[in-house]
């Protein structure tokens, strides 16, 4: 039997509904698998909000510092992922874009 573990994503879990982030204190770390950090646009739609849309952590409206304390606080060290689909990135490398979103998760995430 495999074990199930969630996926935490920043970016469908928390923008609609800010205090939710508060909720993170209550999750079982052990059950937290990863945890996808991006971002979404001061000008996010529930209804029309996409993939193409997120942004890099720290350029949006989550409140990714109390959301990394929050992680921090239940003990969680595992993984942060970071997944974009930014249009005006795809000409540049990955090497040069894995650089620039480290650094984005590093400031953004940094307690």
């Amino acid at each position: 039997m495999f074990p199930f573990k969630t996926a935490l994503n920043s970016s469908t879990l928390l923008p609609f509904n800010l205090n939710i982030v508060e909720q993170v204190a209550y999750i079982n770390r052990s059950s937290v698998g990863i945890v996808h950090v991006n971002d979404c646009p001061d000008d996010a739609n529930r209804e029309t909000i996409m993939d193409k849309d997120r942004v890099f952590p720290g350029d949006g409206i989550l409140p990714s510092k109390k959301f990394a304390q929050l992680l921090d606080g239940i003990g969680y060290n595992g993984f942060l992922s970071l997944e974009l689909s930014i249009e005006h990135f795809e000409h540049q490398s990955a090497l040069n874009v894995a650089t620039y979103g480290l650094n984005k998760i590093k400031e953004a995430y940094s307690i």
